[in-house]
């Protein structure tokens, strides 16, 4: 069981998209989040993953039957953003920050495409940190490219979510970063 854990820890502290951003705002952290803006530049959930590690730890003396969770990987593909960060030559440490439009189609671990209590379907548009799959590089891109990328989440996988391919777009493109209510 510790193994199992661990391995769940080492996942869900890398998917800081998991519990809390890749589904809009949870409802654990709703009211946490209900005095800042969601459809503004600036959310940010780089602190997701602390709370997927408490999640984990508040789970760990349970008995969950069958352990073993089916991996499923969803891919986005030709997403728009703007990089708010590129970490210099060499950093591995850290990775690149994309500020996406609303992803209305994201799904959650179980398969299911959240919509969140004000209407909001799938991954709202915010800024999110994107580790780079195997063969995808950010040299050249800079801080305020604006950008079409694609990403892959692996839910139960040991990699949790990386971005796998980035092409730089027109300076000039508008990019609309409205979260568009689904529709009943």
């Amino acid at each position: 069981m510790k193994a199992l854990l661990d391995t769940l820890r080492i996942s869900l502290a890398g998917l800081a998209i998991g519990a809390v951003a890749l589904g809009g705002c949870s409802d654990t952290a709703h009211d946490e989040h209900a005095g800042h803006d969601h459809d503004g530049a600036d959310h940010d959930h780089e602190h997701a993953a602390d709370e997927v590690a408490e999640v984990v730890d508040e789970h760990a003396g349970h008995d969950h039957g069958d352990a073993e969770a089916t991996v499923r990987t969803d891919e986005y593909v030709g997403i728009l953003g703007e990089l708010t960060f590129v970490p210099e030559a060499g950093d591995t440490k850290r990775h690149p920050k994309i500020h996406h439009v609303h992803i209305p189609t994201f799904k959650r671990a179980d398969g299911s495409v959240p919509t969140s209590p004000d209407g909001i379907s799938g991954m709202r548009s915010m800024t999110m940190e994107f580790p780079l799959a195997e063969g995808v590089s950010i040299d050249g891109y800079s801080v305020g490219d604006k950008v079409r990328f694609s990403f892959r989440v692996n839910w139960g996988g040991a990699i949790a979510w990386e971005m796998t391919g980035i092409e730089p777009i027109d300076a000039g493109t508008e990019i609309d970063y409205t979260n568009v209510k689904a529709e009943p």
